[in-house]
């Protein structure tokens, strides 16, 4: 009797783990088909600078040499793979971000599942699949935060199976993945923070306290977290550029953080937050409800209270550094809404309602994707482009870049006063300057003036080929003047050796005029939103 009831509890267990791996293959399914569906969406400005930094890695080039910015490189390495795998196109990059989206997918399941069953693991990687997908978040780029969150992902599923089974190499890996997240973009640094708080508040909960095997545990799993960045500055030495590397990503990256203040961070943040929750408010309303089961004694995942209190914690910690709140930097917050929602479904299956369960996550899931039908299943990836970014000109840079690329030599240099690095990239032509943003230059902060004086010599120095001119100089479109020492430079410059050859005027969301060679010559923009292709003479 006893054993045949253990056999039928067996039985029920392996259809729950089969009917669960087939879930996640359907979540999957339905998440490669729309992204199948935008893997030619325009690249935009971020994937820009990954692509073209991880395009000069690809030839031998260290980031940084030609191409300046805050960010930490493990990005641009992981582009350099990516292109390598699936091609130097956008629809190369999208394709790795597929893959990308969808090992995350597969490690939200099994985080989910090793917290609180198949049930709450399948849940919590349909939620992520859903929000991670959603123009709420931008989620058709492959921003930087989407390499934060494999990582980091990766990370804290060992971490969790070595604070379980005590093994000092699984924790050593989850170490390293939690500190590759931080090298991904410094954002992710919240993650390896997490995976100490974590592992040195289950040793001491444990009886009786070891200390030496507190301060083993624990000196392994940070310095195997140090381990990536300290790789990478000792390669960086070794290319040549690590003062560079420091002074973008310590010096400026010190100084834009501090641009925001803090009297405008709750604003801001409610706000975004806002419209995270109306993309998927069926999902957060779960991830709510989610929120005080995590600390319910009776509930099984209560043992897991100070996972479930330090997870989200970090990871909202992690969308804040600056106070700019955009939207793509809520992608490492949503693994944790995610797993929350887990909680809540997994919490109604154990109470002996698996299919009521199921069927209220069908319905959150299913509901959170037709409020994005049209962006999902209609759009052409043109047109979700526009939905999304609005009037920037990230279509007419691939026109733009096809243009130069027909008609520059190929060891021609080109330059682009805007911000719009994928041309360098889409062109297969190197910069002039490494400045890929003119961001910076407008900023309240105490670099951008030497920052001016530097673009103008590096440009003179190089004299361009060609030279692409945006009005786009700040982050803010409502304040795009270009900074007067570089726009009293800039007439005469252009002036005395250039011609304009080309010209991309939006003057509507579904229209751009465009004009080449001689048509273009003496054709001034119409709208504030154009990109004007120049050729020295």
């Amino acid at each position: 009797m006893t054993r045949s009831v253990l056999r039928e509890w067996a039985a029920r267990g392996d259809r729950r783990e089969a009917s669960a791996w087939l879930a996640l293959l359907a979540i999957v399914a339905l998440t490669t088909l729309i992204r199948v569906r935008m893997l030619d969406f325009p690249l935009e400005r971020d994937e820009g600078e990954y692509a073209y930094a991880g395009q000069l890695m690809l030839e031998g080039v260290p980031p940084y040499q030609l191409a300046y910015n805050m960010k930490l490189p493990g990005t641009y390495a992981a582009y350099a793979l990516l292109m390598a795998v699936f091609g130097p196109s956008a629809r190369g990059i999208h394709a790795g971000l597929l893959a990308v989206n969808g090992a995350a997918i597969a490690l939200m399941f099994l985080l989910g599942r090793r917290l609180y069953g198949p049930l709450a693991g399948i849940a919590s990687a349909g939620c992520y699949a859903v929000m991670s997908v959603s123009p709420a978040v931008m989620g058709t780029a492959a921003h930087a935060t989407h390499f934060v969150v494999l990582a980091a992902l990766g990370g804290t599923v060992l971490l969790l199976r070595a604070v379980d089974g005590d093994r000092i190499g699984t924790l050593s890996a989850a170490g390293f993945l939690l500190g590759l997240a931080f090298v991904m973009k410094q954002h992710g640094v919240f993650f390896p923070a997490f995976g100490a708080v974590y592992l040195v508040g289950s040793l001491l909960r444990r009886r009786p306290v070891e200390p030496p095997k507190v301060i083993a545990r624990s000196a392994a799993f940070l310095a195997s977290a140090a381990l990536p960045l300290g790789l990478t500055c000792l390669l960086l030495g070794w290319a040549g550029v690590f003062g560079r590397f420091w002074f973008w990503t310590v010096s400026y990256a010190r100084a834009y953080v501090s641009i925001v203040p803090l009297s405008s961070a709750t604003s801001a943040l409610l706000a975004q937050l806002g419209e995270q929750v109306r993309a998927s408010t069926p999902i957060w309303i779960l991830a709510a409800a989610g929120m005080p089961l995590a600390f319910w004694r009776n509930n099984p995942c209560g043992r897991r209270r100070l996972f479930m209190a330090a997870f989200p914690a970090f990871s909202f910690l992690a969308v804040c550094p600056g106070f700019y709140f955009r939207e793509h930097y809520f992608v490492v917050l949503l693994p944790a809404v995610a797993l929350l929602a887990g909680v809540a479904i997994g919490t109604l299956g154990a109470k002996g309602r698996p299919w009521l369960a199921s069927g209220v996550f069908a319905a959150a899931a299913l509901l959170s994707v037709v409020q994005g039908r049209e962006f999902y299943f209609e759009m052409t990836p043109l047109e979700a482009c526009r939905a999304v970014y609005r009037l920037n000109p990230f279509p007419e840079a691939a026109v733009v870049a096809r243009y130069i690329d027909e008609h520059a030599a190929r060891d021609a240099r080109i330059a682009v006063l805007g911000s719009e690095p994928e041309i360098y990239f889409l062109s297969r032509r190197r910069s002039a300057t490494g400045y890929l943003y003119m961001f910076p230059m407008t900023e309240r902060q105490p670099y951008a003036e030497t920052m001016q004086v530097d673009l103008i010599r590096e440009i003179e120095a190089s004299r361009p080929d060609y030279l692409v001119f945006s009005p786009i100089w700040a982050s803010d479109p409502a304040h795009m003047a270009v900074p007067r020492r570089v726009e009293e430079w800039l007439g005469g410059f252009l002036g005395r050796n250039y011609t304009q050859v080309g010209l991309a005027d939006i003057v509507a969301p579904d229209r751009t005029d465009y004009a080449w060679g001689a048509d273009a010559a003496l054709r001034a923009p119409k709208s504030g939103w154009f990109l004007s292709v120049l050729k020295r003479r």
